[in-house]
């Protein structure tokens, strides 16, 4: 049987450096959504890669658009970390290393839109540095 560690809500205020509004608004944006237990005044509670894409959100949000904020999030939330580069293309995240999953879904896009398709490509750098005291 595996254990979920949980991360309420106070905690992942310091551990992200955020303040309560600021969560509020990831999930109220559904950057990342917490887990809320209850309905009056629920616990709200984070999982360890919800932690780490807050971090992630928070150090890149001057310099991503919000689109970009949230594919980037959900990106981190569903996968490991590893120490390389994400690429982002339109509303979806790949390792750098995955070279033919981002060619692929580059063809799709461009087949998909009619007329010239206009793609956008963001790389992220490694994010390895902000993983200290999560896990």
């Amino acid at each position: 049987m595996s254990q979920i560690t949980a991360i309420p809500r106070q905690d992942a205020i310091k551990l992200t450096n955020s303040s309560s509004s600021r969560l509020s608004y990831l999930d109220s944006r559904g950057i990342v959504v917490p887990t809320k237990l209850g309905t009056k005044r629920p616990i709200v509670l984070y999982l360890p890669k919800q932690i780490f894409a807050i971090k992630a959100v928070n150090y890149f949000q001057k310099e991503l658009k919000p689109k970009d904020l949230k594919t980037l999030a959900d990106f981190l939330a569903n996968n490991t970390l590893e120490n390389e580069q994400i690429v982002l293309v339109e509303c979806q995240g790949f390792w750098a290393s995955q070279e033919e999953a981002i060619g692929e879904a580059v063809s799709q896009i461009a087949f998909s839109s009619e007329g010239i398709a206009k793609i956008s490509f963001t790389v992220v750098p490694s994010l390895w540095f902000l993983k200290q005291g999560i896990d």
